[in-house]
């Protein structure tokens, strides 16, 4: 399903290529993207495309609506944690594994302005709002040891991480090069913060603690 949005999307913002009068006043940008998440989070990294369409109210101030598709991996770092069970104390082993596909629905204001001869920076703030398409996995082991190390009992499950929709606040700023009579490449880079912090559920069960999304983010593309 956040796939075919995600096209639908894409594609009605390229259909303003199509439109020829007052071209200056609307500018197309396509662009990847690589982001590091915050540490103290789930996500270990994630990367993926974004298409912005921009009108220019001002000569160096316009809005802009954008949709993208991204992937997200988990952290698989392993996390213990000691437990009682009715065979006596044991240890929870978790481990985080799969992938989630997200899709960001951005609106920002931009103002732009010459850096130097063929040199325009870009400065950008706007909030995203984020759907979630989760097929993370999280493996849950329970084991017990005697203090020889001998295995006494060990069990496994298999549970679905899903997570709630996202709000995010996000600042940036690149810097658009022109390498045609319309065409210009640019690059970046900004943050996005948590603005309301998503829930996540573990086979539909409410968990403590929030998906976070806070990052730093790094991008290049071509506009038009």
């Amino acid at each position: 399903m956040i796939k075919t949005v995600t096209t639908f999307l894409l594609t009605l913002l390229l259909f303003n290529l199509c439109a020829p009068a007052h071209a200056e006043l609307f500018e197309i940008n396509a662009r990847g993207t690589y982001i590091y998440p915050h540490q103290g989070g789930n996500w270990d990294s994630a990367s993926g495309g974004e298409v912005q369409f921009i009108y220019w109210h001002l000569e160096e101030l316009g809005w802009a609506l954008s949709a993208g598709y991204q992937v997200w991996k988990p952290r698989s770092s392993e996390t213990l944690t000691p437990i009682d069970t009715p065979r006596g104390p044991a240890t929870r082993f978790s481990t985080l594994s799969g992938e989630a596909s997200m899709l960001p629905l951005s609106a920002s204001f931009i103002y732009r302005g010459e850096l130097a001869p063929n040199v325009q920076g870009y400065a950008e703030a706007g909030i995203r709002y984020v759907l979630v398409d989760s097929e993370v996995n999280n493996q849950l082991t329970i084991e017990q040891r005697k203090r020889n190390g001998e295995l006494v009992f060990r069990e496994t499950n298999d549970a679905e991480f899903d997570f709630d929709e996202g709000l995010l606040a996000a600042f940036g700023g690149s810097l658009h090069f022109p390498i045609g009579r319309q065409l210009e490449v640019f690059t970046g880079g900004g943050v996005q913060i948590d603005f309301v912090r998503a829930d996540q559920r573990l086979n539909g069960i409410e968990q403590p603690g929030k998906n976070a999304q806070q990052a730093f983010y790094i991008f290049a593309g071509f506009s038009w």
